[in-house]
């Protein structure tokens, strides 16, 4: 009687286990596209794009050199994969489909190993089907350097939770339980052509909730609110320019 009701118990894990999969199958195949396979000796590309409903995941997931981005935009998909953002990637010319949101896949064969060895050929693979030729350049920018002046002021902000998140508003910018690192790092995301690298040893988290959005008046914030100081000086630093077809 135990053996009988033990395998009940079994086949019907095994039955919730098949149906959950199956029902993920098609809910997935319903929120996507297919769009593009490319096949290459080293590697195998999936780029699809989530239909209106939008698709289940979003974020980057690797298992080895297998590599899954989900439910981005191009822009932010060509920032990935190029290794670049805002300040070091310059995006020309008319992108189709520029508002879809897509899940792009890569699948290593034999030791073909990481995306990022492959990376010009992917770029290159990209551009066929989407329109766009790429260049590296390199250009001369401002490098800002901080300093903290007033530790007092900085330290208000201190925070005992690692949340490690920021955010950006139309008037504002947020960090939550981020390192200085972190922050003087997100504004090379967050803020056209704002550069920030930092030697400063420190390892405390802080919030800030900084009321603009522009970089001189970060900068002043900075110095007013926050007690860090910045200098800067020149420098040269590789970009990409994407240019897509008219």
């Amino acid at each position: 009687m135990k053996k009988r009701y033990l395998f009940l118990i079994v086949f019907l894990i095994v039955g919730v286990f098949v149906c959950r999969k199956a029902i993920l199958g098609f809910v997935t195949k319903n929120q996507e596209k297919d769009f593009l396979t490319i096949e290459t000796t080293d590697f195998t590309i999936d780029f699809n794009y989530c239909l209106e409903k939008g698709c289940p995941q979003s974020g980057i997931f690797f298992m080895n050199d297998t590599l899954n981005v989900k439910n981005y935009d191009l822009i932010n998909l060509l920032y990935f994969l190029t290794d670049k953002n805002l300040n070091s990637l310059n995006i020309i010319g008319h992108m189709q489909n520029s508002k879809k949101r897509y899940n792009f896949s890569y699948f290593p064969k034999d030791s073909a190993g990481n995306y990022k060895l492959h990376r010009a050929e992917i770029l290159d693979l990209l551009g066929k089907e989407l329109k766009f030729t790429y260049k590296y350049d390199t250009i001369e920018t401002f490098i800002y350097h901080p300093q903290i002046v007033d530790e007092n002021k900085l330290l208000k902000h201190e925070t005992s939770k690692k949340n490690e998140r920021f955010s950006k508003g139309k008037n504002y910018i947020k960090h939550s339980g981020n390192s200085l690192d972190q922050f003087f790092q997100s504004f090379e995301i967050l803020v056209d052509d704002f550069i920030i690298r930092s030697e400063i040893n420190d390892s405390l988290y802080y919030n800030f909730y900084i009321p603009t959005v522009k970089r001189d008046e970060i900068i002043s914030f900075f110095h007013d609110e926050l007690g860090i100081e910045l200098s800067k000086e020149k420098s040269l630093l590789e970009i990409i320019t994407i240019r897509f077809d008219e």
